[in-house]
Parts: C-alpha cells; sequence; structure tokens
C-alpha cells in the first residue's frame, strides 16, 4: 500500500467514512495527538528502551508502533507546516527554518475535522508564525481559528521566548521569574554557538512554570473541557527535550552514562564530502566544539528529561482514562525531528543522518476496537 493510500485509509478510520457511508457522531472517534520537539527515535522506542518509559511502553502496548519513522524535514518548520497540511516541504516550497507567517487559507486537516463537525483544540508550540521577532502569540488566534482550530493556546519553544511574549510568559512575570529566566537564556545564547548555549546547568524556573510541565497542566485543563456529545480532536504540543539542556529535579540526575549508548564517532566520512554538502556545512560549523564531558552531560539531561515528558504523558492519560468517552479515543505520539547529541560531533538537528531525521511513531486506537500490539 503507497504512502497515499495509507493516509486515506487512516484517515476515513478517524473521521468515520468509508465507501460513502457516514457515520454518526458516537461512531467517530476522538483523537489526542501529542508532540514533541527533538525526540529522536532510537531514544523514543519503547519497547527497546534507552531510558525507563513505562508510561510510553504502557500506550504502545496497546496498538502500533513505527519502528523506522521519518520526518519530513530534520527542522522545526517546514516538519510541523508538513503535519498540518499533509504536504512534502518540497510541495509547500517551505525547506528550512525560515521566517513565515502561514495564511490562514494554507491546506489545513485540522479545518477538514471541524468542517465534518470535530471540536478542534490546541495547546503548545505550533511554529507556524515568525518566532524571529518580538511578537505576541495571542494575536494569533484567527490564524489558529482560519486554520481550523476552535480553541488554542500556543506558546513558543524555549529559545524563542526570549522574544515572543505568551501565556506562560505572563505566568512568569506574575511571579516574578521573568526577568531571571530571559537573563539566563540571553546569556547562554548571545555567542551563537559556543559552549554556553548546551552548558548543562539549572532552570531557574519552578516546575509549575517549566515549559512541558506547564503545557501538560493546560493541556489537562483542555482535555477536561472536550466535549461528551460530539468527536473531538485534541493537539497537545511540547516543547522539549529541545535544548536548553536544563532537566529540572526530581528527574535530574535519574540516569547514568553506563546505561545510555554509545556515541556514534566521527570517522572522517562527512569530512571528506564536497563542500557544497549540506551536511559537510553543518559538520563544519561543529568541528572541534564540542568536549567528551559537555556531550556526556547533556545526553544524561536529554534522558532525564525523556522521562520527565513520560510523567507528563502519564497525567494525560489518567485524565483522559477518567472521560466516559475515553474507549471512543485514539492516541498518537510522534516528533517533528530527532538530535545529533553528539554523534558524529554534532548537536540538535538539521542533517538528514539518522539520529536527526528519525522519530517515534506510537498509535493507541480506540479500546472499542480491541486492536493487539504491532
Amino acid at each position: 500500500m503507497n504512502r497515499h493510500k495509507l493516509k486515506e485509509k487512516m484517515w476515513e478510520k478517524l473521521i468515520g467514512k468509508s465507501k460513502g457511508k457516514q457515520y454518526t457522531n458516537k461512531d467517530r472517534t476522538n483523537l489526542i495527538l501529542i508532540t514533541f520537539d527533538q525526540w529522536r527515535g532510537d531514544w523514543g522506542d519503547p519497547m527497546k528502551p534507552v531510558t525507563e518509559l513505562k508510561e510510553l511502553k504502557a500506550l504502545a502496548e496497546e496498538g502500533l508502533i513505527i519502528e523506522r519513522c521519518y520526518t519530513s524535514s530534520p527542522q522545526c518548520v517546514p516538519a510541523r507546516i508538513s503535519w498540518l497540511t499533509g504536504m512534502r516541504p518540497s510541495e509547500s516550497g517551505v525547506t528550512y527554518n525560515r521566517p513565515l507567517d502561514l495564511p490562514g487559507s494554507a491546506p489545513s486537516m485540522i479545518r477538514e475535522l471541524k468542517d465534518l463537525g470535530w471540536h478542534t483544540a490546541i495547546v503548545g508550540k505550533t511554529h507556524w508564525s515568525n518566532h524571529n521577532i518580538e511578537c505576541d502569540l495571542r494575536e494569533n488566534k484567527k490564524r489558529l481559528s482560519d486554520l481550523g482550530f476552535i480553541e488554542s493556546r500556543e506558546i513558543a519553544g524555549p529559545r524563542a521566548l526570549q522574544k515572543v511574549k505568551c501565556d506562560i510568559t505572563d505566568d512568569w512575570e506574575k511571579t516574578g521569574v521573568y526577568k531571571a529566566h530571559i537573563k539566563d537564556l540571553a546569556e547562554r545564547y548571545k555567542n551563537g554557538c559556543n559552549e554556553a548555549a548546551w552548558q548543562v546547568r539549572e532552570s531557574v524556573l519552578p516546575n509549575s512554570l517549566y515549559p512541558d510541565i506547564w503545557i501538560a497542566s493546560k493541556g489537562i485543563e483542555m482535555l477536561q473541557k472536550m466535549p461528551t456529545k460530539k468527536p473531538w480532536f485534541l493537539w497537545i504540543s511540547f516543547v522539549g527535550p529541545h535544548e536548553p539542556f536544563d532537566t529540572p529535579k526530581p528527574w535530574k540526575g535519574r540516569n547514568n552514562n553506563e546505561q545510555l549508548p554509545r556515541v556514534i564517532k566521527n570517522n572522517g566520512w562527512i569530512d571528506r564530502l564536497e563542500t557544497t554538502c549540506e551536511t559537510k556545512k553543518i559538520r563544519d560549523l561543529w568541528k572541534e566544539k564540542l568536549k567528551k564531558e559537555h556531550t556526556d552531560a547533556l545526553r544524561l539531561d536529554y534522558a532525564d528529561h525523556l522521562q520527565l515528558l513520560d510523567d507528563q504523558l502519564g497525567k494525560i492519560i489518567d485524565i483522559a482514562k477518567e472521560r466516559t468517552d475515553y474507549k471512543n479515543t485514539a492516541v498518537a505520539i510522534t516528533s517533528d525531528h530527532g538530535e545529533m547529541l553528539g554523534d558524529h560531533e554534532m548537536l540538535y538537528k538539521s542533517t538528514f543522518l539518522e539520529p536527526s531525521v528519525r522519530v517515534p511513531f506510537i498509535y493507541s486506537p480506540p479500546q472499542k476496537t480491541n486492536q493487539s500490539h504491532k
């Protein structure tokens, strides 16, 4: 079955439409879509765990795992536009992280759901507007409404929050931590790609205002508001495990280097590529910048952050199970791209190497289908 046929088949199952038959609301499936930013696929396979992810494993045992799922792009903006529109970056024309304000008239699978009767909502990161300038994401309400979201609570990624205002920055200001956090981010990133940017240190934020914990809390609030008499779609979009590497306690220190996979060493083949090759250009940016102690520390922090996110997932699923319509609710999990984590002596993403392009994908169907693990 080709990609388009598979997508069509899965979409028909979700919206309750097959061979011209339109099912009633009670036959349609609710969907909780949970996405992450920079969670690499080989560290997100709950059946071959790098670190214990009990909530992810429990969900995976109820459904389908795609062990080798690959993103449409190893950068946020094009990958996230593909999620929304169903278009490849080559089709949308957005092939890298350029400043972009996606028009509300763009193709949108969410709009299709809304038009078919779904109540649609999103909490967390979208990155369908320009995060490189000072702005307030609450001014995006109309754009998100035009794209099909009836309710929205949007925030930016951790680094973009230096310039972007939203609900979470208001909460930081109310509790008096905004200036200290923004100062910390500015100090990390003021000199670009350098040691300060990836040094593991403690967050100045209290746990309740740590972005991923905050998103889970607001996602649960939205989940509890979802209707019971019509189908609904809730997208909870985490900003982690994206850098800065600053996992808070009690998750900080849960892992050790002995249990983690060894770094994939640079054996010189990338350095021998043509100078016009994008992978070679990115490799050259990192050349001789990473020290072993930095790589060891950030891989530990990344593993700790995955467990933080796993715990947030558990909280969301626990609340979902309290709903009377949970047996009619599917859950899907994925990430926009991966993270190099020191492999080939590089960090972050943007390459088409395995750590950067492979992402987790788990789908747990409604309990009413009684589908076994695959």
